[in-house]
């Protein structure tokens, strides 16, 4: 038959396995990029990060549905559009 690992063994490959996991590199500054992520967009009109995507997929009624660009499972806001969207609204609530 096949040799039998001991359970110490089986330990030690599953963590050197999980210190292996990708390294992520750091978002440049905010400053810096022209796009923001939804935790950042949230600080804008200052609600939270669950209400961000709400207003993207439209489902605040009364409120246009909020720009953005998805990659995949991430999801981007482009700082000009979001300004444009504020100002939009608004202008339709003042009206």
């Amino acid at each position: 038959m096949g040799q039998r690992i001991p359970l110490d063994h089986l330990h030690e490959i599953a963590t050197a396995s999980r210190q292996r996991a990708r390294i992520h590199r750091p978002l440049p500054p905010l400053q810096d990029r022209e796009w923001m992520s939804p935790s950042e967009t949230a600080v804008a009109p200052g609600c939270s990060v669950a209400t961000v995507h709400r207003l993207r997929r439209g489902l605040i009624p009364g409120l246009e549905p909020l720009p953005c660009n998805c990659y995949g499972r991430k999801i981007t806001f482009r700082k000009a559009s979001i300004a444009r969207w504020q100002d939009e609204n608004e202008k339709r609530g003042a009206a």
